[in-house]
C-alpha cells in the first residue's frame, strides 16, 4: 500500500513538471516570435504573444514588453500598474547588474507616465456629502492626492448623480499631461417629481416634527399672551377700569406698580405674537410636508389636519380628520 501511495505521489509529481516544462518551452516560443514582430515594428502582432508568453510563464521580459505595449496604445494607467508588478517580480532576478537596469528602467518609465497621465478636477455644484462622480459610467479608477481623477488620455464621460437632483454630466477630451477642472451642476428636483424611492426614509417624520413645534411654540405664545391680558386686569384693579399708566387715580404707590404691570405686559404681548408667529409658520411648514408625502402614497383610511385658531379673545386649534 505504501509502495502505491509513493508511485501515485512520483507521478503526479513528473506530471507538474512535464507540465511545467512544456509553459516554460512556450512562453520561450512565443517571447522570441513578439521580439522578432516588435524588431519589425509590429508591434500589433507582437503583443498579444508578448502577453501570452507571460501567462504561460511570468518573466521579467514579458512583463516588461507587456507594459510597453500598454504604453503605446494609449493604456497609461494600465501601463503604470505593470510596471509596478514588473518591479515586484524583477526582486527574484539573481543577476545583480540585470536586476538593476531593469528595476531603473521600470521606475523612469512610472515617473514619465505620472507627467503624462491626464488628470480632471470634478466639481460637483452644489456641493453634497451624497454626490457620486462617475467616469465612463464607473466610479474613479485612480485619484491624485489632491482628488483629481487620473484617466487615460482621449474622451471620457463625466457624471455626477445626488439623491433629489437630476443628473449632470459632461463629455471631455484629455490630452496626455492635461489637468483640467470641470464643474458639474446638479439641479434640485422638482418636489412634484421626488417619489418616495428618492426622499429620505424620514420624509413624513418631518413634518411630524414641525407640526408639533409649530404647536408647542405658539401654545406658549398664546400662554404668554394670556399672561399679558391678566396683567392688564392687574393694572385695572391698581388704578380704575379703563386706566392706562402712566395715568392712574390710585395713588403714587398703585401707579409706581400699574407701569411696572404695563412694562411687563407689553413684553409679553411682544413675545407671545412672536412666538405665535414662529409656531404658526413652523405649523404650516410641517402641514405642507405631510401633505406633499401623503400625496405620494395611497390614500390613508385615516388622518386628520390640525390648523390653529387665534381670536381677539381666544386662541385654540381646529381639527378636522377621518378615524
Amino acid at each position: 500500500m505504501r509502495f502505491f501511495a509513493c508511485a501515485v505521489g512520483l507521478a503526479l509529481a513528473s506530471g507538474f513538471v512535464r507540465d511545467a516544462a512544456a509553459d516554460q518551452k512556450r512562453a520561450a516560443r512565443l517571447f522570441d516570435e513578439a521580439l522578432e514582430l516588435a524588431d519589425a515594428n509590429r508591434w500589433d502582432a507582437a503583443c498579444p504573444k508578448f502577453r501570452e508568453s507571460l501567462e504561460a510563464e511570468a518573466s521579467v521580459g514579458a512583463q516588461l514588453n507587456v507594459a510597453k505595449c500598454s504604453e503605446r496604445a494609449g493604456l497609461l494607467l494600465q501601463a503604470e500598474r505593470e510596471y509596478g508588478a514588473l518591479i515586484e517580480l524583477n526582486e527574484s532576478t539573481r543577476d545583480r547588474d540585470r536586476k538593476l537596469e531593469v528595476e531603473a528602467r521600470a521606475k523612469e518609465a512610472l515617473k514619465s507616465l505620472e507627467r503624462r497621465i491626464p488628470r480632471v478636477v470634478v466639481k460637483v455644484m452644489p456641493a453634497s456629502a451624497e454626490a457620486r462622480v462617475l467616469v465612463d459610467g464607473n466610479p474613479p479608477a485612480s485619484t491624485a492626492p489632491n482628488g483629481a481623477v487620473r484617466v487615460d488620455p482621449g474622451l471620457h464621460k463625466l457624471r455626477a448623480e445626488a439623491s433629489a437632483f437630476e443628473a449632470a454630466e459632461e463629455v471631455v477630451t484629455l490630452k496626455e499631461g492635461e489637468e483640467r477642472i470641470v464643474e458639474l451642476t446638479l439641479a434640485r428636483v422638482p418636489i412634484e417629481r421626488v417619489g418616495p424611492e428618492a426622499r429620505p426614509a424620514d420624509f413624513s417624520l418631518v413634518g411630524w416634527v414641525s407640526s408639533g413645534a409649530g404647536l408647542a411654540v405658539a401654545a406658549a405664545g398664546a400662554a404668554m399672551l394670556g399672561v399679558a391680558s391678566m396683567r392688564a386686569s392687574e393694572i385695572e384693579d391698581a388704578c380704575g377700569r379703563g386706566a392706562a399708566p402712566p395715568r392712574c387715580s390710585g395713588g403714587a404707590a398703585n401707579a409706581a406698580r400699574a407701569n411696572e404691570l404695563s412694562e411687563e405686559g407689553t413684553a409679553l404681548e411682544i413675545g407671545g405674537f412672536s412666538l405665535l408667529g414662529v409656531g404658526g409658520a413652523a405649523l404650516a411648514t410641517g402641514i405642507v410636508i405631510l401633505a406633499v408625502d401623503a400625496s405620494s402614497k395611497p390614500s390613508p383610511s385615516t388622518g386628520a389636519i390640525v390648523l390653529p385658531v387665534i381670536g381677539a379673545h381666544e386662541g385654540g386649534l381646529w381639527v378636522r380628520g377621518a378615524f
